[in-house]
């Protein structure tokens, strides 16, 4: 299902991906000073923040092509 978004939304999704991403991964890094298992996560945080900038960076790429 397509889903039309002008530019100005398509830039504040895309900040709201990249505020995510900021925050899991502080939040991994900080969690993982409480757990045992430090490197499982930080690395599940470090891939659902690459997920995260993954999708901004898709949609920053909309903005272009939607001009």
């Amino acid at each position: 299902m397509e889903i039309n978004l002008n530019n100005s939304q398509i830039k504040g999704l895309s900040g709201l991906f990249f505020d995510i991403a900021k925050g899991l991964l502080l939040g991994s890094i900080g969690i993982s000073t409480f757990t045992p298992l430090k490197i499982i996560t930080i690395l599940l945080g470090s891939l659902s923040a690459f997920g995260c900038v993954f999708a901004s960076l898709y949609l920053l790429g909309r903005i272009e092509n939607n001009d």
